[in-house]
């Protein structure tokens, strides 16, 4: 029986029928409250932070990971908005 809310392929894998993407800002926010926990000394900390921000704990591990990749990023993002509304 399938588990409520996901759908099965027909080669009878589970998985959503959308994929979901989240924004910089976003998952620079799960890495501070994952800091901020972390400097708490708050036991499973992946857990808390990944329910609180209503994603997987693999999300948050592989944000962790890559965490210089994600702000460098937004940097560039920011710089490239601000020359944008230079007129």
């Amino acid at each position: 029986m399938p588990r409520p809310g996901l759908l099965v392929n027909e080669s009878g894998q589970y998985g959503s029928s959308q994929r979901k993407s989240y924004t910089l800002e976003f998952k620079m926010r799960s890495l501070h409250l994952l800091d901020s926990m972390s400097r708490d000394k708050v036991t499973d900390k992946w857990n808390k932070v990944a329910a609180s921000r209503g994603v997987s704990k693999s999300m948050i591990v592989k944000w962790h990971k890559k965490r210089k990749e994600i702000e460098n990023e937004l940097a560039l993002n920011k710089r490239k908005n601000n020359k944008g509304n230079i007129k």
